[in-house]
């Protein structure tokens, strides 16, 4: 309006009339596709509700600074440069604009061709990206982190002496102290809660960790992925002891790529039954770590008392038992102060009287200044116990777990599902396939329920603003187009369709694709209205509109550039002094938010193009 001539005041009070009402219903469709996201429950709502509830906030807030601020603000400072027609920039629209009338007039000429070839392209690259992407990369439902941490993870059989765990431990140690890019390492030897219980407390003097962390992202030399399978290579036939490798769980709880669960009654059936499944699916392709949590039961020493035997010496159960308590795992006897510090004082046999059947025989129990000795009235018999009994739903259950080699775990899961199509369990056993799986389903649900609920609030918006059924249906038109970007994006960066992040893209999608479609249509509709003919409003519309659509999708896209391809700009080093690493590249938020930049980028690119062609013929 400023450059046809009005005054900066006029111009900015006709150009918000003008879009005024359509920047509102484009930024409330923005709203509609995130505002069902608000609602996703259990563990994965929570982990990623904060996204719509701050877009919801931001969003509101622009709305608010656009129409109230921007005027006022293009109406101090817009001015129009005199040399306009001599820059770059604007000699380049014009000429874009060219391009643009002509192809689109061509278009309108052949519309059922232009139609006819959108639509084959859309079926082509939807095969290519089921054939080529998605049958190799398949589906997975949180992005894989590298990881900052390596968990090598060391269990000795049922029962082992800490000692003993201690020196295997000290093997694994020798062995990755030339691990690539470790910063530090942290051994637990021995997970036990008190150094002096081993066994009354759950403890697990068998069990080890060593906990390696490795430097910054921006700081190692090669992916950690790689240096984990370098210190499994390292560790690998430690003698006495199983060792595997982990790394932490990055992101919400999912379980294992695999997992089944069994439930029943009988501890031991839950065994047999366990056994008989792992040895059925152990030799699919790609399946790694297969486990179960079954508790096969610690070594234990179980001492028998003869109470009538007892009571002839007066002794009862408890003075027995807290006899052998102190003398095997000792009892608190006294504080020792040191300044402020205050120490336990723990009273127990001396380790050279505490080492075999025979030491716990020859324990003498004293009362009323006599010593009895155990033997006399107590036996002592080998045996094992549990030291943990798992429970789902108030049911006993044990639970397989395995991990896949590939890069798709459904394909995984699938063999198994299928492995075990025909296995019959015993009546009163049930079996279900729960973890990453479960969770997996629940995400795709709600998902595609969020989808369908956004464009359902998408396409009522639309009918309220433009008064028609039709008009709703053509805008719509965009948010399809986008999905032949999304495909064309997964495709050409080789990635799994992530069931949260890619998810999370196209609903993105569906309420910002929109807004390009809806400011072209209804400027078409203004231009109608002032007598136009459909074909001459279609293309001074889109000539009229180009630069906003355009300026929108672009500066949309380098916005997420950063996110997507792991560029960091470190603000607060820049103020403290230590401007080293300002600027980042690779760093982890692009292995967070690189599946949904993807899907808003590329269907955002295309659909723009697209929609600039396709509505006008819809239209």
């Amino acid at each position: 309006h400023h450059e046809q001539g009005k005054g900066v005041l006029k111009a900015a009070q006709d150009g918000t009339e003008e879009v005024g009402m359509a920047v509102v219903v484009s930024t409330m469709t923005t709203l509609m596709a995130f505002l069902p996201l608000i609602f996703w429950d259990d563990i994965m709502g929570e982990f990623m509700k904060f996204l719509p509830i701050t877009l919801i906030i931001t969003l509101s807030c622009s709305l608010f600074v656009a129409l109230v601020f921007n005027p006022v603000i293009a109406s101090v400072f817009l001015r129009i440069d005199p040399n306009i027609d001599k820059l770059l920039g604007d000699r380049l629209l014009r000429r874009l604009t060219g391009y643009y009338e002509q192809t689109l007039g061509w278009t309108l000429r052949n519309r059922w061709k232009s139609l006819g070839a959108a639509a084959f392209g859309f079926l082509m690259m939807t095969v290519i990206w089921v054939v080529f992407t998605l049958s190799e990369y398949g589906v997975e439902l949180f992005p894989s982190i590298q990881p900052n941490q390596i968990f090598v993870e060391v269990e000795a059989p049922l029962g082992t002496r800490l000692e003993t765990s201690d020196a295997i431990v000290r093997q694994v140690e020798k062995r990755i102290q030339q691990t690539t890019d470790m910063e530090d390492y942290v051994v637990n030897v021995g997970n036990v809660q008190n150094m002096f219980d081993f066994g009354t407390s759950g403890g697990a003097s068998h069990k080890s960790q060593v906990t390696i962390d490795l430097l910054k992202s921006y700081e190692r030399s090669q992916n950690s992925f790689i240096t984990m399978e370098a210190v499994g290579d390292a560790i690998r036939g430690i003698p006495g002891a199983t060792v595997d490798v982990s790394k932490p769980d990055e992101g919400p709880p999912t379980g294992k790529p695999v997992e089944i669960r069994i439930k029943g009654q009988d501890f031991n059936v839950l065994a047999r039954i366990s056994d008989d499944i792992m040895s059925k699916i152990e030799n699919v392709p790609n399946i790694t770590k297969l486990k179960d949590n079954y508790d096969k039961g610690k070594p234990e020493l179980r001492v028998r008392i003869d109470r009538e035997k007892a009571a002839l010496f007066e002794l009862n159960t408890s003075m027995i038992a807290n006899t052998v308590r102190t003398a095997i795992n000792g009892t608190e006897a006294s504080e020792y102060r040191v300044g402020t510090d205050e120490y336990d004082i723990t009273v127990r046999f001396s380790k050279d009287f505490r080492q075999n059947y025979n030491d716990l025989l020859n324990l003498t129990v004293f009362h009323e200044g006599v010593h009895y000795p155990l033997a006399n009235f107590a036996s002592i018999e080998l045996a094992s116990g549990m030291s943990s009994i798992n429970h789902v739903d108030g049911d006993r259950v044990v639970t397989i777990t395995a991990e896949s080699l590939g890069k798709n775990p459904a394909e995984v899961l699938e063999a198994c599902k299928q492995r075990l199509t025909n296995y019959r369990l015993p009546a009163g056993y049930t079996m279900t396939f729960a973890g990453q799986n479960e969770e997996q389903q629940k995400s795709m649900d709600f998902l595609s329920n969020a989808f369908m609920i956004a464009i359902f609030l998408i396409f009522f918006l639309l009918v309220t603003q433009f008064n028609s059924v039709t008009l709703p249906f053509v805008i719509m038109m965009s948010v399809l187009l986008s999905f032949f970007g999304v495909f064309f994006g997964l495709w050409i960066t080789m990635r799994p369709f992530g069931i949260i992040m890619t998810g999370i893209g196209i609903i993105s999608l569906a309420g910002v694709v929109v807004n390009n479609a809806i400011v072209l249509i209804d400027y078409i509709q203004k231009l109608r209205e002032r007598g136009l003919s459909k074909l001459e409003a279609i293309i001074e519309g889109g000539k009229t509109r180009l630069r906003p659509v355009l300026l929108t999708a672009i500066t949309t896209i380098l916005g997420l550039i950063p996110l997507t391809v792991g560029i960091n700009i470190d603000f607060i080093g820049l103020f403290t002094g230590d401007v080293s690493k300002f600027i980042q590249f690779g760093t982890e938020s692009s292995e967070w938010w690189s599946g949904m930049g993807i899907a808003v980028i590329f269907g955002l690119f295309f659909s723009t193009a697209l929609t600039l062609i396709i509505v006008p013929i819809m239209y």
